[in-house]
Parts: structure tokens; sequence; C-alpha cells
């Protein structure tokens, strides 16, 4: 489960940075 969560949070920081970057 927690490997699952990190995975999720991962995806979220990408879409963060991504946002930031455009």
């Amino acid at each position: 489960l927690s490997i699952a969560v990190e995975a999720v949070s991962f995806q979220d920081y990408v879409s963060w940075v991504s946002n930031k970057l455009v």
C-alpha cells in the first residue's frame, strides 16, 4: 500500500512540476 501511495504522490508531483514549468 505504501508503494502505491508513493506512486500516486509521485504522479501528483510530476503533474505539479509540469504545471509550474508550463
